[in-house]
């Protein structure tokens, strides 16, 4: 064996390169195949010698000769490699990448096969990769030695032919191509596997600063990863956001990659955007989706076209139930309009009055997952919108069975979640059509200024409530009109 632990080749045998590793089939199979070339030109030449002068045939007689001596001794040389490889053996390993998570163990497997007993065997571990020794043990029965710290033989004693390997421990800089070479005396025979070290990092968080009412930067972040991970990086509509982003990736020291990737838009505001890590050695995918609304619930942003769009493709019509409205109030008609003192009275006393006087319901209770409507404030000085929260068994709102998610209008914008404190809301222009989006699904209520697109807040209910839309007019002179999808072709 030299220096490094690879055995010296062997010397005074003409063994072609590779030889050692055929089966006896193999020898046998090349064996018959030279005599029955031999057999078949004797026979050839034997006939065409036949058809030809004694003269002719005797000067050919030498050249045949010769060439039969040339393929005997083909076969002779054959059969003598065919003996000696007798004394070989060949080693397996797998045939597949090996996939081993960072911190846990993994097993190399490699096994002698077609070997003689009595015969001591010697093993050594390298990676290709970086050339390093990993275990190397020789074949006159001596200890083991280990570059790598948690690295040892599976079986007790290299004679029952299993040379496999544990790693404990792995690292990231464990990965790469990994030879397995067994020896005795001057034979050897290898065989070479891949390990692939994965690390699964942290799911991305994202995050979203505001600079003003177009400028927005996103921000997706993720660490923990080996090998370096596919991004993808999208908005709402599925665009690829990574041609206009900035990636940020490095590595700590133990190998495992951290990646920034940073979204500036000056323009329009992706109503979301979603960051998808992607591990490719064993297809594991981590995903976040951020909505813009939920990061920034108390934030003015402009909404695209196509997110408006969108959202008003869930517009429902509204009517008030005057058998909960409080007595104050009067009604128009088509009960799509009410205010208080302006309007008739009601002609009768309703079977439930609100707490919150003077206000009304909806007639109907929202049932599918998502709706939007709008209601036209107009120049009221006060006002109160949004949803009522109620027990499946209680339409009545005593106490102890309402929940209310309201924004509210006295004298400037100021919007709060009942049992929550208030926060303070003000615009440069007040609206006058106030949009209302709700997303039953992910339990969150959003309030848009209808004409100009802007989104003002943000409230978050309990979704597991029976809700009803809920409008308020305090004051004496205010006037509210909820539209119905008919009223203002949303």
């Amino acid at each position: 064996m030299n220096a490094v632990g690879l055995p010296i080749q062997p010397t005074g045998r003409l063994i072609p390169h590779g030889a050692q590793n055929w089966s006896p089939r193999v020898w046998a199979a090349l064996t018959v195949t030279v005599i029955a070339v031999s057999v078949t030109s004797w026979i050839y030449f034997r006939k065409r010698s036949s058809d030809r002068s004694v003269s002719v045939w005797r000067s050919n007689l030498v050249v045949e000769i010769l060439l039969q001596v040339g393929i005997l001794s083909g076969a002779m040389l054959i059969s003598y490699w065919n003996t000696a490889n007798l004394e070989l053996f060949r080693v397996k390993g797998l045939d597949h990448p090996i996939v081993a998570l960072v911190g846990e163990s993994v097993v190399l497997n490699c096994s002698v096969m077609f070997r003689l007993q009595g015969r001591g065997l010697g093993v050594e571990w390298r990676n290709l990769r970086t050339r390093a020794v990993v275990l190397a043990c020789d074949d006159q029965g001596g200890p083991c030695q280990s570059s790598r710290n948690g690295t040892h033989l599976l079986g007790d004693q290299l004679e029952d032919g299993n040379v496999s390997i544990r790693l404990e421990g792995v690292q990231a800089s464990d990965a790469g191509m990994y030879q397995c070479t067994v020896f005795s005396g001057t034979h050897s025979s290898y065989v070479s596997m891949h390990l692939n070290v994965v690390a699964l990092g942290t799911k991305p968080t994202l995050s979203v600063e505001q600079f003003n009412e177009t400028s927005f930067l996103y921000t997706c972040r993720t660490e923990g990863w080996f090998p370096e991970p596919a991004l993808i990086w999208k908005n709402s509509e599925g665009k690829n956001l990574l041609p206009l982003s900035k990636v940020t990736k490095t590595t700590g020291e133990e190998g495992l990659y951290r990646l920034e990737i940073q979204h500036w838009t000056a323009q329009v505001v992706p109503p979301s955007v979603t960051c998808i890590i992607h591990n490719r050695v064993n297809n594991i995918k981590k995903v976040s989706t951020a909505c813009t609304r939920e990061l920034l619930p108390h934030t003015q942003f402009y909404i695209g076209e196509t997110e408006w769009k969108h959202i008003q493709s869930f517009s429902v019509s509204q009517s008030l139930d005057m058998d909960t409205a409080n007595l104050q109030l009067g009604r128009s008609d088509h009960l799509t309009s009410m205010a208080v003192g302006s309007l008739p009275p009601l002609a009768s006393g309703p079977l439930y009055s609100l707490q919150l006087s003077p206000c009304a319901l909806s007639s109907h209770a929202i049932s599918s997952d998502r709706a939007y409507w709008e209601v036209e404030v107009g120049r009221s000085q006060e006002w109160h919108l949004g949803l009522l929260g109620q027990r499946d068994d209680d339409k009545a709102c005593g106490e102890g069975s309402t929940w209310v998610w309201t924004l509210s209008r006295l004298n400037k914008m100021v919007y709060g979640v009942t049992g929550s404190p208030g926060q303070t809301l003000v615009l440069d222009n007040e609206p006058t059509v106030v949009g209302l989006y709700l997303n039953h699904l992910r339990g969150y209520l959003s309030f848009f200024d209808a004409h100009r697109q802007l989104h003002l807040c943000t409230l978050t209910f309990d979704s597991t409530k029976r809700l009803h839309p809920i409008f308020c007019a305090p004051s004496s002179t205010a006037q509210v009109h909820s539209n119905t999808g008919s009223d203002r072709g949303v």
